[in-house]
């Protein structure tokens, strides 16, 4: 026999001197045995006019439940994917045009710390410099990165084509300058000057000493 309770029942409802019957009509000692008893659990509702609700309908709140969850993860996925090119793109411009100030400062074909290097490419219509660096394709074989790429042919020449910046090597690139790459080219700039006049002076020595 089932063991039930009219508190346990999903007909049960407040008694008093005028209403002593649940919803199904059954007084409070009908007992342990009545037929209609139905106990409590999360998905049945219960509204006014006494009648359950469960099964289809309940499972309809369910389905609303889990599209809404859809849609709401949908937009989320949306807005990520919105910052997170807006925050992209502003990387590559910041890149760009740090990799400008190298390319200004630093004599092109020069070999950088860190294994960076000032490349200049010329056009049929002129010359542009940027900051490369070799990469390792994961075969062993070096591929030229842009710090400073374009995704698009140098002044419209078609034997020109500049690969795009890509995010893993600006990335580095970044963390490089956080590092203090900068100063490291400021110091081999400097060193390379100081090599430069000692030789300016030695050869500048040597025409006096004919005199």
């Amino acid at each position: 026999m089932t063991v039930c309770n009219c508190k346990m029942c999903v007909y049960n409802r407040p008694r008093d001197v005028r209403q002593k019957t649940c919803l199904k009509g059954h007084g409070a000692l009908f007992g342990s045995g009545c037929k209609d008893f139905v106990k409590k659990e999360q998905n049945n509702i219960m509204p006014e006019n006494g009648k359950l609700v469960g099964g289809l309908e309940t499972q309809e709140v369910s389905v609303m439940g889990d599209n809404n969850n859809v849609i709401n993860a949908v937009k989320r996925l949306e807005r990520a994917g919105d910052e997170n090119s807006r925050a992209t793109q502003k990387l590559f411009e910041a890149a760009r045009n740090v990799a400008d100030l190298i390319t200004e400062t630093v004599p092109s074909g020069s070999d950088l710390p860190r294994g960076y290097y000032v490349k200049k490419i010329r056009t049929n219509v002129g010359s542009c410099k940027f900051l490369c660096k070799e990469i390792d394709d994961g075969y062993g074989y070096p591929v030229t990165r842009y710090i400073d790429g374009m995704g698009d042919y140098l002044h419209g020449d078609i034997h020109c084509w500049i690969p795009p910046q890509d995010r893993d090597t600006v990335l580095q690139f970044a963390k490089d300058i956080a590092e203090g790459l900068l100063d490291e080219i400021a110091a081999w700039l400097e060193n390379k000057t100081a090599k430069a006049n000692d030789a300016a002076n030695i050869l500048q020595n040597t025409l006096d000493n004919r005199k």
